[in-house]
């Protein structure tokens, strides 16, 4: 789990430094997979099916409105597979099987967060004193 709050705080500073140096219609894709991470990752959170349906419905809205953002180095086949697993959770979150919700929003996270094509490297500072 600190895997993957690691890599959801990275995209934000990803997605705010570059935002930030150019205009907001050039990087309007960050902003709807963002979204995405945003609400499947509060999706993963809750304890309530239903809940996890909600937010996976709206996070499917935005991670389907990257599909058509060519500006974006995004792997789609990767993007396509969180889909899929947002559309899982909404389905058993609605069918009230809040287990199988939430193993589908959990992989629907993973490979949100593993579609974005800008990896962020971390590298060990070492301190030799």
């Amino acid at each position: 789990m600190k895997t993957i709050a690691l890599s959801i705080c990275s995209l934000f500073l990803v997605f705010t430094s570059l935002s930030s140096f150019s205009s907001y219609s050039t990087f309007a894709g960050f902003d709807d997979l963002s979204e995405a991470i945003l609400h499947t990752y509060s999706a993963s959170k809750s304890e309530n099916g239903k809940v996890v349906a909600k937010h996976a419905e709206i996070a499917r809205i935005h991670a389907s409105a990257t599909r058509n953002d060519n500006d974006r180095r995004v792997n789609h086949d990767l993007l396509n597979e969180g889909i899929r697993y947002l559309n899982l959770a909404a389905q058993e979150g609605k069918n009230g099987n809040t287990d199988a919700a939430k193993q589908a929003i959990n992989n629907a996270l993973l490979f949100l967060i593993e579609s974005v094509n800008m990896p962020v490297v971390f590298r060990r500072i070492n301190d030799d004193g």
